[in-house]
């Protein structure tokens, strides 16, 4: 296996969002790492500025919008091919104001049990604002920038296959783009892995505009009322609580 970190960011248009994110990985990122843009876009805007500005990183671009979990599963694949053992996808409207990579590493390295380790920032994003236990555990959080380890996402899918599930990929499918975050967490937690901030309170990220990217998805309501759906089956599917107050 590799040392080496996946560093994925997946957009839907906005190439001026995409080179800033890539120029603050290249100037605070001390890991070696492999870098990767997934394209959503219906057009080339993101590709032209790809092939122009970031030859040296892995460009993929979808045929068609594929939501949050089609595109972070081909880089989950591919990252996994690569033999690498931890890896981070963020979006595009992410910007590191540090050393990130290292920091969110250094949570794997303290509490083995991690599964997923990711930033005060975004908790402030949720409600409730959820109790942090005193390893930084919360029960789930958003999915803007978080480092994974393989060892999480195989167990999350061994244990959808186990639990019956008609998708038994690491990010649930049938969720176009709300909750598959939350669900994966949630599943992560019951097979054993935890879901953390990183520790003391800081924050090496900015998230310059959340929730931007859905908004350009014209069906966004559509989408956020059927996802609804889905993560209760599946909740049901699994046999878990959800957190007081998630609000769905």
């Amino acid at each position: 296996m590799s040392e080496q970190l996946g560093i994925g960011i997946l957009c839907y248009y906005g190439a001026d969002e995409v080179a800033a994110n890539v120029a603050s990985v290249r100037e605070h990122c001390h890991a070696d790492h492999t870098l990767m843009i997934f394209d959503n876009s219906e057009n080339d805007e993101v590709g032209e500025w790809a092939r122009s500005h970031a030859a040296d990183a892995l460009y993929v671009r979808s045929p068609y919008n594929v939501g949050c979990t089609r595109s972070r599963n081909h880089m989950v694949a591919r990252f996994a091919s690569l033999g690498l053992t931890h890896f981070v996808i963020q979006d595009q409207d992410v910007r590191w104001m540090g050393d990130a990579a290292t920091a969110m590493r250094a949570v794997f390295d303290r509490y083995p049990d991690t599964g997923i380790a990711t930033w005060h920032l975004l908790k402030k994003q949720m409600s409730p604002a959820y109790q942090i236990d005193e390893t930084g555990v919360v029960p789930e959080i958003p999915g803007a920038c978080s480092m994974y380890s393989m060892d999480c996402i195989k167990a999350v899918i061994g244990l959808a296959q186990k639990d019956g599930c008609p998708d038994c990929r690491a990010f649930n499918t049938r969720m176009f783009m709300f909750l598959w975050d939350t669900l994966f967490a949630l599943v992560a937690g019951k097979a054993g892995y935890k879901t953390r901030l990183v520790w003391p309170d800081e924050n090496l990220i900015r998230h310059d505009h959340p929730n931007q990217g859905i908004k350009r998805y014209p069906w966004v309501k559509e989408e956020r009322a059927r996802s609804r759906g889905i993560f209760k089956e599946e909740i049901q599917r699994h046999g878990l609580a959800v957190p007081a107050g998630l609000g769905v």
